[in-house]
């Protein structure tokens, strides 16, 4: 009776072992997966900053040529 005893909470213990184990297996697979979806959305935010200057710096520069020509045209011509 005493060895079945001992027997059953061996098993106990080792199933409590393996169930914390998969607890934390799956815990760790969370935050894996979480930490890929941070670096995809701060990848894209990255992306996302380069293309936006990319357009509007030309965009400055056309702007800025555009009112230097204007101001060039309504001036008086010189003499």
């Amino acid at each position: 009776m005493i060895c079945r005893a001992r027997h059953q909470k061996r098993r106990n213990i080792l199933v409590t072992d393996i169930d914390n184990r998969k607890r934390a297996e799956e815990a760790l697979n969370s935050a894996r997966s979480e930490l890929a979806h941070v670096t995809r959305v701060t990848t894209l935010n990255a992306l996302t900053a380069s293309i936006a200057h990319e357009v509007n710096q030309p965009l400055s520069g056309i702007i800025t040529n555009a009112s230097t020509c204007r101001r060039m045209l309504d001036a008086d011509p010189p003499k």
